[in-house]
């Protein structure tokens, strides 16, 4: 399969892990919008011993796997993808690819973006421009979105990253802004972790 590189100096966005037709794309989303669902990957063994994972692969856990259905099942009831992006680590790419196969996309190919972000925001950016007037699902990690979300607002802290959480960025007339944030409703009856990426949550009163 041919890759689709999309970078944060953290770890990158890789492989385009999957592409619809043109007849089975969503028209839900007007035509001057992009609509990109940024997914965190599920529960691993690293994760909830605490540990920091960097590049390194670490296996999804039982609760990560019961995430990642969970997560698989929503996003299979709601507006179908154009596009099914991944990092190039394992456990997120696994993750992708059963989104992709639940929202019966087909197994596509894709091309390289170099190194961009600083970078995440340019790699969206460039993500978006290909897909105004679609949906795509990026599969990712708490860095990737901490970053982004902390370039995007401006605020200091991007609280607490949660796993297999899901959130929505538009881009529109040139800006991207998030409609969602650290949505987690599909995981109640699974569970996650509260303190959410390396710990990273709002300071306490």
């Amino acid at each position: 399969m041919a890759t689709c590189l999309v970078s944060s100096n953290e770890r990158t966005i890789n492989a385009m892990v999957a592409i619809a037709t043109e007849s089975e794309c969503a028209a839900e989303i007007p035509h001057d919008v992009a609509e990109i669902v940024i997914v965190r990957h599920g529960e691993t063994t690293w994760n909830a011993s605490g540990r920091i994972q960097g590049q390194l692969e670490s296996e999804l856990n039982e609760v990560g796997w019961k995430q990642a259905a969970a997560i698989t099942e929503r996003l299979g009831k709601e507006s179908k993808p154009t596009a099914v992006y991944s990092s190039e680590l394992k456990l997120a790419k696994n993750m992708a690819e059963m989104i992709a196969k639940n929202c019966h996309i087909h197994e596509g190919g894709g091309e390289s973006f170099n190194q961009l972000c600083e970078r995440s925001v340019g790699a969206l950016e460039e993500i978006a421009s290909r897909h105004k007037g679609e949906r795509v699902i990026v599969v990712t990690h708490g860095g990737v979105l901490r970053a982004i979300y902390m370039s995007l607002t401006c605020e200091p802290t991007a609280g607490k990253v949660l796993n297999a959480s899901i959130n929505v960025l538009h881009l529109s007339e040139k800006k991207l802004a998030f409609e969602t944030w650290s949505d987690v409703a599909h995981l109640n009856e699974v569970g996650f972790l509260q303190r959410g990426f390396n710990g990273d949550a709002l300071p306490q009163p």
